[in-house]
């Protein structure tokens, strides 16, 4: 069976669904006139391909993932699962294709060009690797109008389904982080929709924080979850637990405006000021900047300083900006997620963006 990158959701109808949950009709499409990326290869060569370069690459084990590196390392992180057997390439390869298309398709129709792709964290770091990759892949091949720029890729740590409301430091924090990195014309993606409300979510956040005359639409990324959706072993980034960003969030909004300032001022100093200064624990209401609180993080008990858990707290914008995985790991005391996998599943996705990329041909002027 042949690729094929048309009988898709149309990408920007979710603006005008009265529920969400429409989303699911799948026989909608959207006319697609102007430049578009064709793909002429097919499904069984692509598996195919991709597992021949894993061998090659010694990235498969039985029962498991990368046999690189030491089974006890991996086994606990992807059991029961060899996830370049199980993952369906032709869907990431048709949803990548088709989020360049509609980059094109929107570019060329409006006056500007789609300038930022917001993708919803913090699954969707591969998907967004792999976009990158593709769209260099595919100018080198000089298969992209010289005419479009590629979007400048952000990402938001944004679900619908963890969070009951964001608080207007957050909105403000995140503002202040992206108000040079959002620009005119937005498209933010989520890597497949259930109901579409994290996308619609997502989709309202960055409307508060762009300036007035934007464009924000909304758009998934693949139409089925990819394998790595549930494995965060392969995530580059991870968020502030939703319940303590929650927390802390309606702790700080007993603080009078003008400490809040003064404390955002701080907090732009340095950690090690924040976390040391008298100031600190005066505004929070503390008695000593060593002043402990409990935290339940899936179940198991973390003690933490107060003044680091509200530092997080202003340097992940309320939670909605992902720490690294390694600030991850080593604050909230959880598993060090492994740099060798993440490296790893990047070469899987680099090849399938060479290997794509040359069964690729751009057309022009066409109507579908």
């Amino acid at each position: 069976m042949s690729l094929k990158i048309d009988d898709l959701y149309p990408l920007d109808r979710i603006n005008y669904f009265s529920k969400p949950d429409d989303i699911n009709s799948r026989e909608l499409k959207f006319s697609h006139t102007g430049p578009k990326i064709t793909i002429n290869l097919k499904e069984d060569v692509l598996k195919k391909r991709i597992q021949e370069y894993s061998r090659k690459k010694k990235i498969t084990v039985e029962g498991g993932f990368l046999s690189r590196f030491s089974a006890n390392t991996i086994i606990d992180l992807l059991p029961d699962k060899n996830y370049v057997d199980e993952e369906d390439y032709a869907n990431l390869a048709h949803g990548s294709i088709r989020l360049i298309n509609y980059v094109l398709f929107e570019s060329s129709r409006s006056s500007r060009d789609v300038d930022t792709l917001v993708f919803l964290d913090q699954s969707a770091r591969p998907g967004a690797f792999l976009f990158n990759k593709l769209w260099s892949e595919l100018k080198k091949a000089e298969q992209l109008p010289k005419n479009i720029k590629k979007p400048e890729v952000i990402f938001l740590n944004y679900s619908d389904s963890e969070r009951s409301g964001l608080s207007d430091l957050a909105i403000r924090l995140l503002t202040s982080r992206l108000k040079k990195s959002v620009g005119q014309n937005v498209v933010v993606i989520d890597e497949s929709w259930g109901s579409g409300r994290s996308t619609r979510g997502g989709m309202n956040i960055i409307k508060q924080v762009q300036q007035a005359g934007s464009r924000v639409i909304g758009s998934l990324n693949f139409e089925e979850f990819p394998e790595w959706y549930t494995k965060e072993a392969l995530f580059p980034a991870l968020g502030l637990p939703i319940e303590v960003a929650e927390d802390i969030g309606r702790y700080l909004d007993y603080v009078p405006e003008s400490d809040l300032e003064e404390l955002i001022k701080i907090y732009h100093q340095s950690y090690k000021t924040f976390c040391n200064s008298p100031r600190t624990s005066s505004i929070l209401g503390l008695k000593s900047n060593s002043d402990t609180i409990e935290l339940n993080l899936d179940g198991q008990i973390c003690t933490k300083r107060v003044v680091e858990v509200v530092y997080y707290y202003l340097k992940t914008a309320g939670g909605l900006v992902s720490l690294s995985a390694k600030e991850h790991s080593s604050f909230w005391q959880t598993t060090v997620h492994h740099r060798e996998m993440i490296l790893a599943h990047r070469e899987l996705l680099a090849e399938v963006a060479r290997f794509v990329a040359k069964h690729c041909q751009l057309q022009t002027d066409i109507k579908s």
